[in-house]
């Protein structure tokens, strides 16, 4: 049915994975590779595994995605990626400050911390490089990699004070023994 609905008007790869999702908790299947076997029987061992790996990122990112089905393949792919490799609560992080705007901005938000973690894996052991660190005064830092360098983003409501990027940059003045008052 599904194949057949496909052929008449495609259906993304969101749509496939929200589909899975969606027959799970209406209680048709008891698991995403389940339905995913019913659902596209004859699909190749490859084809189930993606759509598999879209729907972890529909558990994961669904809310925080404005127009979602918009995303193509390779982007839920490049998402999938990241969060098998330990980093939804970075992805997670990078979403919320752009909650609720299109797709385009959240893609462009996104897209360099999926170029760091994908370029460079946290390792296991040391769990460097730290891309993200959530403080119990509900402060985030996150670290992007930018064309020039590295960007530290703070968000959270202490983020707000200027007072916090004041500290932060007298603390790198401190460690780097800059002298050099420009502003």
């Amino acid at each position: 049915m599904v194949t057949e609905n496909e052929i008449r008007e495609p259906v993304t790869a969101w749509e496939k994975a929200a589909l899975i999702l969606n027959a799970i908790e209406e209680g048709h299947f008891d698991t995403p590779d389940q339905a995913i076997a019913t659902l596209f029987p004859s699909a190749p061992r490859t084809t189930r595994t993606r759509i598999r790996n879209h729907v972890s990122v529909v558990e994961a990112l669904a809310p925080l995605l404005t127009d979602a089905a918009l995303l193509t393949t390779r982007q839920l792919d490049t998402l999938a990626a990241a969060l098998q490799s330990g980093h939804e609560d970075l992805l997670t992080a990078t979403l919320h400050p752009v909650m609720g705007l299109g797709v385009e901005t959240q893609w462009s938000t996104l897209r360099p911390v999926l170029q760091d973690v994908l370029r460079e894996p946290t390792n296991p052991t040391t769990r460097r490089p730290r891309r993200l660190l959530k403080l119990r005064q509900g402060l985030t830092i996150t670290r992007e990699a930018s064309p020039g360098g590295w960007v530290l983003r703070f968000s959270g409501p202490q983020a707000k004070s200027p007072g916090l990027a004041d500290d932060v940059m007298s603390k790198v003045e401190e460690w780097f023994g800059g002298n050099d008052k420009l502003g």
